[in-house]
């Protein structure tokens, strides 16, 4: 999130989502079935985007779990209130969860602010290594 907007969300890689995306399917899919996973034996295309980072930038990495019972708007509803990231994270975990019920997904939940654009620089040389 930067600006208070959701700059890139990827697609979930099961034949569900793919299924949505294209009619081609039907309707046989089941909602565990991946296309494409870390560890299995398919080609892994990782989708990549770009944007410039700032300072209060926020990181949200979550499963589908999570992701198909929260909206953007309802996770900066959230994150517009007092408390700290942890807190956030714990109350959206727990309303994630209580929309799932008993046949939720799961739901795994992680949240980074970015605070500091004087470390970037330097990390950015670190991940640019030409010796690792």
């Amino acid at each position: 999130f930067q600006n208070n907007r959701l700059l890139f969300h990827t697609k979930d890689h099961s034949m569900t989502e793919l299924q949505q995306q294209s009619a081609t399917f039907g309707d046989s899919a089941e909602s565990n079935q991946l296309y494409m996973c870390l560890g299995g034996s398919n080609d892994v295309v990782p989708e990549i985007n770009a944007a410039g980072l700032n300072c209060n930038d926020l990181f949200l990495l979550c499963s589908d779990g999570f992701w198909n019972e929260i909206s953007p708007d309802e996770i900066l509803q959230q994150l517009s209130l007092p408390g700290t990231l942890q807190y956030h994270a714990d109350m959206l975990i727990r309303t994630a969860s209580e929309r799932g019920g008993e046949n939720a997904d799961n739901i795994s939940l992680l949240l980074a602010r970015h605070k500091s654009d004087k470390r970037l620089p330097r990390l950015m040389k670190r991940l640019l290594r030409k010796d690792y």
